[in-house]
């Protein structure tokens, strides 16, 4: 995740004041603030991708959810956190912070597309943060430079089962909305450059 945006320990208060002076979205944790760097496009293209794809596929389903993007601020207020993740799906009436207008607790599925600077925070830390909420079932992990994803289902408290589709002919299935995604959807326009990915 890097260094700390501004040095010492904030306020939630003081922390929205700094969200609102900056063009940068900031997240909180635990007093620390922290600047969201600028996504490859990418990033943007499969973030866009996937909004579009979990849109058709919910109203397809006659799912009562909603797909939303990185303007939609979580509040892990267990945690003292408050973070944007590339995407999320709400089900039901969403609930808000007490703390921080607007800002979302009651998320099912979370998804972060990787990058170099996020992806080990993504994978241990933001997990963790993110498994404080009740409503949490499911985390999607997506890699940018391969067509590869980890689909962390909850099963237990302390229990996730892990599956992999690691094609553009596979599907992404989201076993706590039962709504299934193709891959190729996802991502759509992304030319593949001759690198490795994280996951190999």
């Amino acid at each position: 995740m890097g260094e700390p945006k501004y040095s010492g320990v904030f306020s939630i208060d003081e922390y929205l004041e700094l969200s609102e002076k900056e063009d940068v979205k900031l997240e909180y944790v635990d007093g620390e603030v922290y600047g969201m760097a600028g996504g490859t496009y990418e990033h943007g293209l499969i973030a866009k991708n996937l909004l579009v794809s979990l849109t058709n596929a919910l109203k397809k389903a006659g799912k009562s959810c909603t797909a939303l993007g990185s303007d939609v601020r979580l509040a892990m207020e267990e945690r003292n956190t408050f973070a944007f993740p590339d995407a999320f799906v709400l089900c039901g009436k969403p609930e808000f912070s007490e703390k921080v207008k607007d800002a979302v607790k009651n998320p099912v599925v979370i998804f972060e597309i990787l990058s170099p600077s996020t992806e080990r925070y993504d994978k241990t830390k933001k997990f963790s943060r993110y498994r404080s909420l009740n409503s949490f079932q499911e985390f999607v992990l997506i890699d940018p430079l391969d067509a590869f994803a980890n689909v962390y289902f909850r099963k237990g408290e302390n229990n996730w089962e892990i599956n992999s589709p690691d094609s553009l002919d596979s599907e992404l299935h989201l076993q706590s909305i039962d709504i299934k995604i193709s891959m190729a959807e996802i991502y759509e326009g992304v030319e593949f450059k001759d690198v490795k990915g994280w996951n190999e």
